[in-house]
């Protein structure tokens, strides 16, 4: 069964940057490291009022060294974050220079042609799906992912069921 799909990058981003995904403070990846480091900045200051007033800068000096630690930690969370959406966005740059897609779906395999370069999987391959209303998502050695905007609303149920019916 072949689908034509109509491609918009909104409908990309709106998947992959849900739930504050690419944010640099709210993403699940960096939220832990955002409160400790909050944390941190609070302990710092404390101690820091505390130093000036006994003129013991012991508590500052260990202060100091948890923030770095914990600044360095969110550091290296927000680099792998922005490797994340540096890829996503070289992706998804390569997406917009691409006029024509459509997608087949075989008995044992998948198909996405784009500007008639034709790319074929093999079913088998996938080893997780994820079936929502706004998405079809194939994981395996590739990604495959159908927003359902890029498709009439029938056909995105169509495409699901079928996805559903293989893979279950």
């Amino acid at each position: 069964m072949e689908f034509n799909l109509s491609y918009r990058r909104t409908d990309f981003e709106n998947i992959y940057y849900a739930d504050s995904k690419g944010s640099y403070i709210k993403s699940e990846q960096v939220k832990k490291s955002v409160k400790f480091l909050m944390i941190a900045g609070i302990g710092f200051i404390i101690c820091g009022c505390y130093s000036v007033f006994t003129e013991n800068y012991t508590p500052l000096s260990y202060a100091v060294i948890a923030l770095v630690i914990i600044l360095f930690i969110y550091i290296t969370e927000v680099i792998e974050l922005y490797k994340w959406k540096n890829t996503v966005k070289t992706y998804l740059d390569g997406l917009d220079k691409v006029i024509k897609f459509s997608l087949t779906f075989g008995e044992s395999y998948i198909s996405i042609t784009q500007d008639g370069f034709t790319y074929k999987y093999a079913l088998k391959e996938f080893t997780k799906v994820d079936l929502t209303d706004e998405y079809v998502w194939l994981y395996g050695t590739d990604y495959i992912l159908i927003p359902a905007a890029s498709l009439d609303l029938g056909k995105f149920e169509e495409l699901r069921n079928l996805v559903n019916d293989y893979f279950n």
